[in-house]
Protein backbone atom coordinates (compact mmCIF):
# COMPACT_ATOMS: atom_id res chain seq x y z
CA UNK A 1 0.00 0.00 0.00
CA UNK A 2 1.22 3.50 -1.19
CA UNK A 3 1.59 5.78 1.78
CA UNK A 4 0.19 9.52 0.41
CA UNK A 5 2.89 12.43 -0.20
CA UNK A 6 2.55 15.30 2.97
CA UNK A 7 1.48 18.08 2.48
CA UNK A 8 2.44 21.06 4.52
CA UNK A 9 -0.15 23.50 6.30
CA UNK A 10 -0.48 27.26 5.79
CA UNK A 11 0.20 27.50 9.44
CA UNK A 12 3.22 25.02 9.34
CA UNK A 13 5.09 27.05 6.64
CA UNK A 14 4.42 30.56 8.15
CA UNK A 15 5.86 28.96 10.99
CA UNK A 16 9.18 28.03 9.62
CA UNK A 17 9.56 31.25 8.43
CA UNK A 18 8.74 33.11 11.28
CA UNK A 19 11.13 31.18 13.18
CA UNK A 20 13.79 31.12 10.35
CA UNK A 21 13.77 34.72 10.26
CA UNK A 22 14.09 35.13 13.52
CA UNK A 23 17.01 32.76 13.89
CA UNK A 24 18.58 35.44 11.17
CA UNK A 25 17.39 38.31 13.16
CA UNK A 26 19.14 36.74 15.86
CA UNK A 27 22.53 35.64 13.81
CA UNK A 28 22.54 39.31 12.50
CA UNK A 29 22.10 41.36 16.24
CA UNK A 30 25.08 38.67 17.56
CA UNK A 31 27.41 39.41 14.42
CA UNK A 32 26.22 43.09 15.40
CA UNK A 33 27.15 42.53 19.04
CA UNK A 34 30.17 40.67 18.49
CA UNK A 35 31.50 43.66 16.05
CA UNK A 36 30.54 46.68 18.77
CA UNK A 37 32.12 44.73 21.41
CA UNK A 38 35.45 44.06 19.76
CA UNK A 39 36.36 47.10 17.86
CA UNK A 40 38.83 49.97 19.50
CA UNK A 41 35.93 52.61 19.16
CA UNK A 42 33.64 53.72 22.08
CA UNK A 43 29.98 53.56 20.46
CA UNK A 44 26.40 54.53 22.07
CA UNK A 45 23.15 54.65 20.98
CA UNK A 46 20.23 57.23 22.54
CA UNK A 47 16.43 58.05 22.20
CA UNK A 48 15.33 61.26 21.40
CA UNK A 49 15.23 62.61 25.23
CA UNK A 50 19.06 61.88 24.82
CA UNK A 51 18.82 58.83 27.25
CA UNK A 52 21.64 55.76 26.54
CA UNK A 53 19.60 53.11 24.96
CA UNK A 54 23.08 51.30 23.79
CA UNK A 55 26.82 51.43 24.87
CA UNK A 56 29.44 48.77 24.28
CA UNK A 57 31.91 47.67 26.56
CA UNK A 58 34.02 50.23 25.97
CA UNK A 59 32.29 52.93 26.57
CA UNK A 60 31.57 51.26 29.91
CA UNK A 61 35.01 50.89 30.81
CA UNK A 62 35.85 54.65 29.63
CA UNK A 63 32.67 55.99 32.36
CA UNK A 64 34.43 53.40 34.47
CA UNK A 65 30.02 52.21 35.35
CA UNK A 66 28.42 48.99 34.18
CA UNK A 67 26.34 49.69 31.59
CA UNK A 68 22.87 48.89 33.93
CA UNK A 69 24.34 52.23 35.50
CA UNK A 70 24.45 53.69 32.29
CA UNK A 71 21.22 53.08 29.95
CA UNK A 72 18.69 55.41 30.55
CA UNK A 73 20.75 57.94 31.84
CA UNK A 74 21.66 60.84 30.32
CA UNK A 75 25.32 62.38 29.20
CA UNK A 76 24.18 65.09 32.51
CA UNK A 77 25.02 62.50 34.58
CA UNK A 78 28.50 61.50 33.48
CA UNK A 79 29.94 64.59 31.84
CA UNK A 80 30.77 68.18 33.32
CA UNK A 81 27.62 70.73 32.36
CA UNK A 82 29.05 72.33 29.19
CA UNK A 83 30.27 69.56 27.75
CA UNK A 84 27.02 67.46 28.33
CA UNK A 85 25.27 70.89 27.04
CA UNK A 86 27.02 70.46 24.06
CA UNK A 87 26.72 66.91 23.30
CA UNK A 88 23.21 66.82 23.83
CA UNK A 89 22.94 70.23 21.31
CA UNK A 90 24.72 68.41 18.56
CA UNK A 91 21.94 64.85 19.30
CA UNK A 92 19.23 67.67 18.82
CA UNK A 93 20.63 68.80 15.26
CA UNK A 94 21.49 65.54 14.11
CA UNK A 95 17.99 64.47 14.78
CA UNK A 96 16.29 67.29 14.00
CA UNK A 97 17.90 67.77 10.58
CA UNK A 98 18.53 64.00 9.79
CA UNK A 99 21.83 64.52 9.25
CA UNK A 100 25.59 62.63 9.93
CA UNK A 101 27.60 65.24 12.25
CA UNK A 102 31.43 64.66 12.40
CA UNK A 103 33.88 66.66 14.94
CA UNK A 104 36.66 66.80 16.84
CA UNK A 105 35.31 67.69 20.36
CA UNK A 106 36.39 67.43 23.97
CA UNK A 107 35.86 64.23 26.38
CA UNK A 108 36.28 64.84 29.95
CA UNK A 109 34.19 62.57 32.63
CA UNK A 110 34.40 64.72 35.77
CA UNK A 111 37.85 66.33 36.59
CA UNK A 112 39.81 63.42 35.02
CA UNK A 113 42.01 65.09 32.28
CA UNK A 114 40.41 66.02 29.10
CA UNK A 115 41.03 63.90 25.88
CA UNK A 116 40.19 64.78 22.48
CA UNK A 117 37.80 62.44 20.08
CA UNK A 118 36.86 62.35 16.46
CA UNK A 119 33.18 61.38 16.86
CA UNK A 120 30.39 60.72 13.86
CA UNK A 121 27.06 60.87 15.06
CA UNK A 122 23.36 59.89 12.61
CA UNK A 123 20.34 59.37 13.60
CA UNK A 124 18.62 55.73 13.79
CA UNK A 125 15.41 55.33 11.92
CA UNK A 126 12.85 52.27 12.00
CA UNK A 127 11.28 50.47 9.74
CA UNK A 128 8.92 52.77 8.47
CA UNK A 129 11.82 55.40 8.37
CA UNK A 130 10.43 57.21 11.66
CA UNK A 131 13.57 59.15 13.37
CA UNK A 132 13.60 57.30 17.06
CA UNK A 133 17.17 58.53 18.40
CA UNK A 134 20.53 58.62 17.43
CA UNK A 135 23.95 56.68 17.40
CA UNK A 136 27.74 57.74 17.37
CA UNK A 137 30.66 56.01 17.36
CA UNK A 138 34.15 58.05 18.83
CA UNK A 139 37.52 57.65 18.81
CA UNK A 140 40.63 58.70 21.51
CA UNK A 141 42.81 61.57 19.19
CA UNK A 142 44.50 63.14 22.21
CA UNK A 143 47.64 61.83 21.17
CA UNK A 144 47.40 63.12 17.91
CA UNK A 145 45.82 66.26 18.75
CA UNK A 146 48.82 66.99 21.19
CA UNK A 147 51.20 66.20 18.29
CA UNK A 148 49.53 68.76 16.26
CA UNK A 149 49.21 71.17 19.17
CA UNK A 150 53.17 70.89 19.35
CA UNK A 151 53.64 71.35 15.86
CA UNK A 152 51.44 74.22 15.67
CA UNK A 153 53.61 75.82 18.55
CA UNK A 154 57.00 75.00 17.23
CA UNK A 155 56.16 76.54 13.89
CA UNK A 156 54.71 79.67 15.83
CA UNK A 157 58.20 79.93 17.23
CA UNK A 158 60.07 78.93 14.41
CA UNK A 159 58.06 82.00 12.47
CA UNK A 160 58.54 84.31 15.31
CA UNK A 161 62.48 83.30 14.73
CA UNK A 162 61.86 84.12 11.34
CA UNK A 163 60.50 87.46 11.77
CA UNK A 164 63.42 88.53 14.55
CA UNK A 165 65.76 87.05 11.56
CA UNK A 166 64.10 89.16 8.58
CA UNK A 167 64.61 92.34 11.30
CA UNK A 168 68.22 91.60 11.93
CA UNK A 169 68.75 91.24 8.00
CA UNK A 170 66.99 94.43 6.93
CA UNK A 171 69.22 96.23 9.59
CA UNK A 172 72.09 95.58 7.34
CA UNK A 173 70.22 97.81 4.42
CA UNK A 174 69.84 101.44 5.03
CA UNK A 175 66.83 103.00 6.79
CA UNK A 176 66.29 106.51 4.31
CA UNK A 177 68.36 107.46 1.24
CA UNK A 178 71.78 109.15 2.21
CA UNK A 179 71.81 112.66 1.58
CA UNK A 180 74.25 113.25 -1.44
CA UNK A 181 74.06 116.34 -3.47
CA UNK A 182 72.91 116.05 -7.18
CA UNK A 183 72.10 112.51 -6.73
CA UNK A 184 69.71 110.20 -5.35
CA UNK A 185 69.38 106.53 -4.15
CA UNK A 186 66.20 104.49 -4.12
CA UNK A 187 65.49 100.62 -3.37
CA UNK A 188 62.60 97.90 -3.00
CA UNK A 189 63.63 94.54 -0.97
CA UNK A 190 61.25 91.93 -0.91
CA UNK A 191 62.29 88.54 0.21
CA UNK A 192 60.32 85.63 -1.15
CA UNK A 193 60.27 84.07 2.40
CA UNK A 194 60.44 85.82 5.69
CA UNK A 195 64.35 86.16 4.76
CA UNK A 196 66.06 85.35 1.75
CA UNK A 197 69.65 85.71 -0.29
CA UNK A 198 69.23 88.93 -1.54
CA UNK A 199 71.21 92.41 0.13
CA UNK A 200 71.83 95.74 -1.04
CA UNK A 201 73.91 98.42 0.43
CA UNK A 202 75.07 101.76 -0.18
CA UNK A 203 78.38 102.81 1.91
CA UNK A 204 80.19 106.11 1.98
CA UNK A 205 84.17 105.75 1.18
CA UNK A 206 85.17 109.37 1.34
CA UNK A 207 83.67 112.95 0.56
CA UNK A 208 83.17 112.20 -2.80
CA UNK A 209 83.00 108.58 -3.22
CA UNK A 210 80.36 106.61 -2.49
CA UNK A 211 79.90 101.91 -2.89
CA UNK A 212 76.21 100.55 -3.87
CA UNK A 213 75.81 96.83 -4.65
CA UNK A 214 73.32 94.13 -4.65
CA UNK A 215 73.88 90.86 -3.79
CA UNK A 216 71.95 87.30 -4.37
CA UNK A 217 73.70 84.11 -2.17
CA UNK A 218 71.83 81.35 -3.71
CA UNK A 219 69.08 78.90 -2.32
CA UNK A 220 66.30 80.72 -0.23
CA UNK A 221 65.35 80.68 3.43
CA UNK A 222 67.52 80.91 6.05
CA UNK A 223 70.67 79.49 5.23
CA UNK A 224 70.98 81.86 2.38
CA UNK A 225 69.99 84.58 4.39
CA UNK A 226 72.82 83.87 6.86
CA UNK A 227 75.28 83.34 4.15
CA UNK A 228 74.50 86.87 2.76
CA UNK A 229 74.62 89.12 5.91
CA UNK A 230 78.22 86.99 5.93
CA UNK A 231 78.82 88.66 2.63
CA UNK A 232 77.19 91.86 3.62
CA UNK A 233 79.61 92.19 6.85
CA UNK A 234 82.76 91.64 4.64
CA UNK A 235 82.31 94.61 2.03
CA UNK A 236 80.95 96.75 4.34
CA UNK A 237 83.84 97.52 6.70
CA UNK A 238 83.02 100.35 8.17
CA UNK A 239 80.12 99.78 9.75
CA UNK A 240 80.23 103.49 11.73
CA UNK A 241 80.29 105.12 8.33
CA UNK A 242 76.46 106.01 8.22
CA UNK A 243 76.47 107.62 11.39
CA UNK A 244 80.39 109.39 10.47
CA UNK A 245 78.34 110.85 7.36
CA UNK A 246 75.06 111.88 9.55
CA UNK A 247 77.15 113.49 11.65
CA UNK A 248 79.05 115.60 8.86
CA UNK A 249 82.33 114.35 9.43
CA UNK A 250 83.78 115.07 6.08
CA UNK A 251 87.10 113.52 6.63
CA UNK A 252 86.28 110.53 6.87
CA UNK A 253 88.01 107.73 4.40
CA UNK A 254 87.04 104.08 4.25
CA UNK A 255 89.43 101.29 3.75
CA UNK A 256 91.09 101.33 0.20
CA UNK A 257 90.02 97.99 -0.37
CA UNK A 258 86.51 99.36 -1.25
CA UNK A 259 87.11 101.95 -3.67
CA UNK A 260 88.56 99.09 -6.48
CA UNK A 261 85.41 96.62 -7.25
CA UNK A 262 88.27 94.10 -8.32
CA UNK A 263 89.72 94.01 -4.82
CA UNK A 264 86.47 93.52 -3.26
CA UNK A 265 86.11 90.55 -5.56
CA UNK A 266 89.25 89.30 -4.48
CA UNK A 267 88.57 89.76 -0.81
CA UNK A 268 85.31 88.05 -1.20
CA UNK A 269 86.42 84.75 -2.99
CA UNK A 270 89.29 84.19 -0.57
CA UNK A 271 86.81 84.65 2.81
CA UNK A 272 83.73 82.90 0.91
CA UNK A 273 82.39 81.13 4.26
CA UNK A 274 80.05 79.13 1.64
CA UNK A 275 80.25 75.15 0.86
CA UNK A 276 81.28 74.20 -1.98
CA UNK A 277 77.09 73.56 -3.06
CA UNK A 278 76.64 77.71 -2.63
CA UNK A 279 77.69 80.62 -4.40
CA UNK A 280 77.08 84.28 -4.65
CA UNK A 281 76.53 86.47 -7.85
CA UNK A 282 77.49 90.83 -6.84
CA UNK A 283 77.54 93.59 -8.63
CA UNK A 284 79.39 96.31 -6.74
CA UNK A 285 79.57 99.99 -8.00
CA UNK A 286 80.92 102.81 -7.34
CA UNK A 287 80.16 106.63 -7.41
CA UNK A 288 82.30 109.53 -7.91
CA UNK A 289 79.82 112.47 -7.53
CA UNK A 290 82.46 115.12 -8.53
CA UNK A 291 82.46 113.76 -12.23
CA UNK A 292 79.33 111.56 -12.41
CA UNK A 293 81.31 108.31 -13.25
CA UNK A 294 80.17 105.42 -11.96
CA UNK A 295 82.82 102.44 -12.07
CA UNK A 296 81.63 99.02 -11.69
CA UNK A 297 82.21 94.72 -11.73
CA UNK A 298 79.90 92.10 -12.66
CA UNK A 299 80.46 88.87 -10.78
CA UNK A 300 77.86 86.68 -12.35
CA UNK A 301 75.08 89.19 -11.83
CA UNK A 302 72.39 90.24 -13.93
CA UNK A 303 73.54 93.10 -15.91
CA UNK A 304 72.81 97.06 -14.79
CA UNK A 305 70.13 99.04 -16.42
CA UNK A 306 70.58 102.64 -17.49
CA UNK A 307 67.24 104.74 -18.42
CA UNK A 308 68.34 107.79 -20.36
CA UNK A 309 66.77 111.09 -18.95
CA UNK A 310 64.26 111.64 -21.16
CA UNK A 311 63.36 107.80 -21.16
CA UNK A 312 64.41 107.68 -24.90
CA UNK A 313 66.33 104.59 -23.76
CA UNK A 314 66.85 102.00 -21.87
CA UNK A 315 69.56 99.74 -22.37
CA UNK A 316 71.78 97.11 -20.25
CA UNK A 317 75.00 96.39 -20.01
CA UNK A 318 75.93 93.39 -20.83
CA UNK A 319 79.65 93.17 -20.30
CA UNK A 320 81.73 89.57 -19.91
CA UNK A 321 81.65 90.48 -16.46
CA UNK A 322 83.62 87.41 -14.19
CA UNK A 323 82.10 84.07 -12.53
CA UNK A 324 80.38 83.94 -9.88
CA UNK A 325 81.56 84.64 -6.10
CA UNK A 326 82.68 80.75 -4.29
CA UNK A 327 85.03 79.18 -2.17
CA UNK A 328 86.12 77.25 -5.66
CA UNK A 329 89.53 77.83 -6.54
CA UNK A 330 89.46 80.26 -9.88
CA UNK A 331 91.81 82.47 -11.60
CA UNK A 332 90.99 86.25 -11.08
CA UNK A 333 93.29 87.19 -13.69
CA UNK A 334 90.53 88.66 -15.89
CA UNK A 335 88.33 90.71 -13.40
CA UNK A 336 86.69 93.65 -16.25
CA UNK A 337 85.14 96.20 -14.81
CA UNK A 338 82.94 98.97 -16.57
CA UNK A 339 82.49 102.57 -16.27
CA UNK A 340 79.92 105.05 -17.32
CA UNK A 341 79.17 109.09 -17.09
CA UNK A 342 75.92 109.65 -15.71
CA UNK A 343 74.13 112.57 -17.83
CA UNK A 344 71.86 114.80 -15.41
CA UNK A 345 68.35 112.60 -14.89
CA UNK A 346 69.91 109.58 -15.99
CA UNK A 347 69.06 106.17 -14.08
CA UNK A 348 71.33 103.04 -13.37
CA UNK A 349 69.30 100.67 -11.94
CA UNK A 350 71.04 97.30 -10.15
CA UNK A 351 68.26 94.66 -9.47
CA UNK A 352 68.64 90.44 -8.76
CA UNK A 353 66.90 87.89 -11.35
CA UNK A 354 63.90 87.39 -8.98
CA UNK A 355 62.20 90.04 -10.37
CA UNK A 356 62.80 89.35 -14.63
CA UNK A 357 62.28 85.58 -13.89
CA UNK A 358 58.67 85.96 -12.36
CA UNK A 359 56.79 83.35 -14.17
CA UNK A 360 53.65 83.48 -15.99
CA UNK A 361 52.77 79.36 -17.26
CA UNK A 362 55.98 78.92 -19.24
CA UNK A 363 57.04 82.44 -20.07
CA UNK A 364 59.10 84.80 -17.85
CA UNK A 365 59.03 88.18 -17.30
CA UNK A 366 61.58 89.36 -18.64
CA UNK A 367 64.32 91.32 -19.41
CA UNK A 368 62.82 93.51 -22.51
CA UNK A 369 59.67 94.18 -20.08
CA UNK A 370 61.47 95.35 -17.17
CA UNK A 371 63.32 97.63 -19.15
CA UNK A 372 60.16 99.11 -21.46
CA UNK A 373 58.28 99.95 -17.95
CA UNK A 374 61.50 101.46 -16.60
CA UNK A 375 61.71 103.63 -19.47
CA UNK A 376 58.30 104.60 -19.71
CA UNK A 377 58.65 105.56 -15.95
CA UNK A 378 61.42 107.77 -16.31
CA UNK A 379 59.71 111.14 -15.48
CA UNK A 380 58.06 109.55 -12.32
CA UNK A 381 59.78 109.93 -9.27
CA UNK A 382 62.76 107.07 -8.57
CA UNK A 383 60.71 105.15 -5.83
CA UNK A 384 56.98 105.21 -8.03
CA UNK A 385 59.03 103.67 -11.00
CA UNK A 386 60.49 100.86 -8.69
CA UNK A 387 57.01 100.26 -7.46
CA UNK A 388 55.71 100.23 -10.76
CA UNK A 389 57.61 97.74 -12.55
CA UNK A 390 57.94 95.74 -8.78
CA UNK A 391 53.42 95.67 -9.33
CA UNK A 392 53.52 94.72 -12.66
CA UNK A 393 55.57 91.84 -12.43
CA UNK A 394 53.69 90.38 -9.56
CA UNK A 395 50.44 90.80 -11.40
CA UNK A 396 52.56 89.07 -14.27
CA UNK A 397 53.04 86.31 -11.94
CA UNK A 398 49.35 86.28 -10.33
CA UNK A 399 49.62 88.33 -7.58
CA UNK A 400 51.11 85.67 -5.40
CA UNK A 401 54.52 85.89 -3.94
CA UNK A 402 57.81 85.82 -5.99
CA UNK A 403 59.43 82.24 -6.62
CA UNK A 404 62.83 84.18 -5.61
CA UNK A 405 63.97 87.35 -3.80
CA UNK A 406 63.45 90.84 -5.31
CA UNK A 407 65.66 93.47 -4.79
CA UNK A 408 66.32 96.91 -6.71
CA UNK A 409 68.40 99.42 -6.21
CA UNK A 410 68.50 102.75 -8.51
CA UNK A 411 70.94 105.99 -8.73
CA UNK A 412 69.79 108.93 -10.39
CA UNK A 413 71.67 111.81 -11.38
CA UNK A 414 69.98 114.65 -10.58
CA UNK A 415 68.63 117.11 -13.29
CA UNK A 416 70.75 120.66 -13.19
CA UNK A 417 73.14 118.40 -10.37
CA UNK A 418 71.28 119.77 -7.26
Amino acid sequence: MKQKPTHTSDFQKNFIQSLQKELKLKDTAAFYYALVENIPQYIFCKDLEGRFTFVNQRFCQLLEKPIEEIIGKTDYDFYPPELAAKYRSDDRKVIEQNITLEDVEENKVSQRETKYVHVVKTPIHDADGKIIGMQGIFWDITERKKAEEALRNAHERMRQDLIAAAQVQRGFIPEIPPRIPGYRFAWLFEPSEYVGGDLLNIIRLDKNHWAFYVLDVSGHGVPAALLSVSLTRMIDQTPVSRQLLQDGNLGYRASEELFDPRQVIRMLNRRFPGDKTKFCTLLYATLDTESADVTWIRAGHVPPLLVKKDGSRAEYYKDPGCICISNLVNEDNSLPTRQLTLEPGDRLVLFSDGIVEAMRDDQEFGYERFAEIMRTNASAPLEDALHAVFHQAAEWAGGGPFGDDVTLLALERKNGGS
